[in-house]
């Protein structure tokens, strides 16, 4: 009996702890963590559980991870939900990838997925994890973080405060406005402002500490104004993880994409709106400006213009050349100059 007890605890301990690799598959929700924890060499399920999304439930995901010698944590991407799991999870060293949950559909629909739980989501991930090798998390630094926090709080005050002065303008034009209603009305757009005043004072601290000489060189491109800048600071940082201009279009999905099949839309393309919405439509209201005072932007406006091109594919295209002169100012260190070109030119 003692034999069989010692055989089978061996076989246990070698099983769990000298595996090649176990991907553990988290699905995210508000209130718990669906856990499901894969044999990496074997493809086998070892375990499936669930535990609270709080501090404790986190420790005792952590204690699960450690028991093995190696692992994989698999997850997707969930608004705010995993963003306290993923800093503690990254503190203690363990590798980790957060997906795009764009990419679990996908895979889901390749693998012909019907079943949709919160027990089979937790499954799916770790069988991604195993299958696509996902690169590793890199945690954003917290001054990114907040001044997402803050543009994020921004925007959503702003079409508050536009909600409120709209029902303040409706209610102006009754027979017999109730003049409650207008002081109440007054007293939330003032609340607002002020809420906004504190804000924008705060992003503008951050920037300048962090980022000040960033600021300068990407307000130098013209056509590009200070709440763009603010806002490619906050979401891209410093552009250190993109090596080309492109990559950057791409990752705000301004990027154009063929969309052909045979020899139907033989030629056409849109863009794949595939990124942030939020810098996207900063880099579309700059090319506005530019593409009457920048004069490189200028010239690829008119001569898509003169070419019969839509006045909303110029625009893109002049939204994509900004990208690239932000991009390249960044980079380089060296201020924008619009008259470049022209020097160069007489220097030949």
């Amino acid at each position: 009996m003692l034999v069989r007890k010692a055989t089978a605890f061996l076989s246990t301990y070698y099983l769990f702890h000298t595996m090649e690799k176990v991907l553990i598959g988290i699905d995210i929700a508000k209130d718990k963590l669906d856990l499901a924890l894969l044999d990496g060499s074997t493809g086998a399920w070892l375990h499936q559980s669930t535990v609270a999304n709080t501090s404790r439930g986190h420790a005792r995901l952590l204690r699960l991870a450690r028991s093995y010698a190696s692992v994989h944590l698999v997850m997707e991407a969930t608004g705010t939900y995993h963003l306290r799991l993923v800093q503690r999870l990254h503190a203690a060293g363990l590798a980790l990838s957060v997906i795009n949950p764009l990419q679990l559909k996908r895979f889901a629909q390749m693998k012909l997925r019907r079943l949709k739980t919160d027990r089979s989501d937790a499954q799916l991930l770790a069988q991604y994890g195993r299958e696509q090798k996902p690169p590793l998390h890199e945690p954003q630094p917290v001054v990114e973080q907040q001044l997402k926090q803050i543009n994020t709080h921004i925007k959503q005050l702003l079409k508050q405060r536009t909600a409120l002065k709209n029902l303040r303008h409706a209610h102006a034009r009754l027979p017999e406005p109730a003049r409650v209603c207008e002081a109440v009305l007054c007293q939330g757009i003032e609340h607002l402002d002020r809420g906004l005043s504190r804000l924008r004072a705060e992003q503008e601290r951050l920037v300048e500490e962090a980022y000040g000489e960033q600021r300068k060189l990407i307000e130098s491109v013209k056509g590009v104004g200070p709440r763009t800048s603010m806002t490619v600071l906050a979401y891209l940082g410093t552009l250190r993880r993109f090596r080309s201009h492109k990559q950057v279009s791409a990752y705000i999905g301004i990027n154009p994409v063929p969309r052909e099949s045979g020899t139907s839309l033989q030629g056409r393309r849109h863009i794949s709106k595939q990124g942030h919405a939020v810098v996207r439509t900063a880099f579309y209201m700059c090319a506005l400006s530019a593409s009457r005072h920048n004069r490189v932007c200028r010239a690829l406006y008119e001569r898509m213009k003169a070419a019969g091109k839509p006045e909303k594919v110029a625009l893109i295209a002049v939204a994509n050349k900004l990208v690239k002169q932000v991009f390249t100012v960044v980079k380089t260190g060296v201020a924008f100059d619009d008259n470049y070109l022209n020097k160069k030119h007489l220097a030949a």
